[in-house]
Parts: structure tokens; C-alpha cells; sequence
């Protein structure tokens, strides 16, 4: 039986949310590697990586409609990058308190990460997000950051988003509501 897609079914069609590894179970073979990945890069359709060390299905649905790839470093096989990749819009689910800050890890009572760069972010939704609470806390080596296409208005937590890191930023773009404005403000200030 063949099944025809209405105009309804595009227009309504369930976002594609990735785990929020932070919150969720993700797969050990991922997780035990989270503090080493130098690079994340978002992409917007799936295209062949060689030599991944691990993939791993990162979509809430678990269908494989997200996917991420590990590679190794060349110079560092200790290092990786990590591809994020799919078909369709990527959705940064509702919580995403600690989303980035899951590829830290706690040594010794203190946050270890080699996270320096997070491409692709334009890819990235965030249209659903209300918490981002500590999402970038204590990258200490990420140096840029484009947040442009973060869509923040249904955003009512921003709390310790930045902590740590912000001194260490060169460039930061995002658009703010006024009233989120005085919260980083008070953070960055206060804190």
C-alpha cells in the first residue's frame, strides 16, 4: 500500500530534536570520549566521513536521523572531531541546560575540555529552547563563537551560560530580547 504525504503532514511535521547527552543517556563509546573532541561541526545533510573511531545516532527519535561521527586527529589521536550531521533541521530540545558543557569532563574537582571550536551552528534550531543554563560553562578554549542564528525568545533561563568561558571569547553574536540583555549583563558583572 502506498502512502501519499498531504500538505498538512510538510507543514506539520515533528522537529528533529538531538539528545541532550547532558540530560540523557548517550552512547559509552561517545560519552567516554566527550572531553577529547577538539572540534564539533554541524552539517546539514549526511555525507560519507571516513575513518570515524565511533558513530553514534544522536536523534531523540533514535532513528538515525541524526548521526555523529568521531575522528581522529592526525597530529593527536587523542583528539577528535566530532561531525554532526543530517537531513534535516537540527532542534536543540526545550532543556538544554548544560548542552555544550557535556563535552567537559571533572578531574580532580575541575572541568578539563579541549573543545575550541563549534562550527555550523547556523544548522542548529533553537527556536524550542528555554533552558540554557550553563550550555557554554567553562569551555575555557573555545575563542569564537557565532551564535547569530540562535533564535533565544522562548528562552526564559540563561543562567551561568557563558561562566568561565566569557574572558576567553574574542567574539560573541547573539540576538537578545531586553530583557535576557540584563541577565547576561548581571551574570557577566555580578557573578
Amino acid at each position: 500500500m502506498e502512502t501519499f504525504k498531504t500538505t498538512c503532514d510538510l507543514y506539520f511535521k515533528e522537529p528533529n530534536f538531538i539528545k541532550n547527552c547532558a540530560n540523557e543517556t548517550c552512547d559509552d563509546s561517545y560519552a567516554e570520549k566527550k572531553s577529547s573532541i577538539k572540534t564539533i561541526i554541524f552539517q546539514n545533510e549526511f555525507a560519507t566521513v571516513n575513518n570515524a573511531v565511533v558513530s553514534v545516532d544522536l536523534s531523540e527519535k533514535e532513528d538515525g536521523s541524526i548521526l555523529a561521527y568521531l575522528i581522529e586527529n592526525v597530529d593527536d589521536p587523542e583528539i577528535y572531531t566530532a561531525y554532526i550531521q543530517s537531513n534535516e533541521t537540527i532542534y536543540l530540545p526545550a532543556d538544554s541546560a548544560n548542552f555544550f558543557n557535556y563535552f567537559t569532563e571533572t578531574v580532580n574537582g575541575n572541568y578539563s575540555s579541549e573543545l575550541t571550536s563549534i562550527e555550523g551552528l547556523e544548522y542548529v534550531d533553537t527556536s524550542q529552547v528555554t533552558n540554557m543554563h550553563r550550555m557554554f560553562y567553562d569551555l575555557r578554549y573555545l575563542s569564537r563563537l557565532n551564535l547569530s542564528h540562535f533564535d533565544t525568545s522562548n528562552v526564559t533561563n540563561m543562567s551561568y551560560m557563558f561562566y568561565w568561558n566569557l574572558i576567553y571569547l574574542v567574539l560573541i553574536h547573539l540576538k537578545l530580547q531586553a530583557c535576557q540583555i540584563c541577565f547576561l549583563v548581571k551574570e557577566i558583572l555580578f557573578v
